[in-house]
């Protein structure tokens, strides 16, 4: 069975429930793929709004972590399961000018594969270059 059901990923009680709808269709979760990005307004840090700031660590980072928080719940239940997210090579290197993007991309790329390693959970990042800077 295949379903789609619209997640704002900045809250936590709407990212639950899509965890909880995956279980209760298929019964168990095996893997997941994160993918909720946006760059925010290009700006360097001495002008980065709180607005752009906020927003953009609202999705990119608070998302990512609410979605990571419900799967490995519900993996840590079944074993070594896999979640693969979706990231930037700004984690890796940097873009200048992007003030609130390489902040979740660390914290992707490497500290939660650190965290669930022994618990057989693998978590892993595909970096990709999805802009051209001008």
């Amino acid at each position: 069975m295949e379903f789609f059901l619209q997640c704002d990923v900045s809250k936590a009680d709407k990212v639950k429930m899509l965890i909880d709808k995956i279980i209760s269709v298929y019964g168990r979760l095996d893997f997941a793929f994160n993918k909720a990005g946006i760059e925010g307004n290009i700006a360097s840090i001495h002008e980065c709004t709180e607005d752009n700031w906020g927003k953009t660590i609202g999705i990119n980072l608070k998302g990512i972590r609410l979605c990571m928080k419900y799967e490995i719940v519900q993996m840590l239940k079944q074993g070594n399961e896999s979640v693969v997210n979706c990231a930037s090579v700004g984690g890796l290197s940097g873009f200048a000018s992007l003030c609130g993007k390489q902040t979740w991309n660390s914290w992707i790329n490497q500290n939660r594969a650190l965290e669930n390693a022994k618990s057989g959970i693998r978590i892993n990042a595909v970096c990709l270059v999805l802009f051209a800077l001008q």
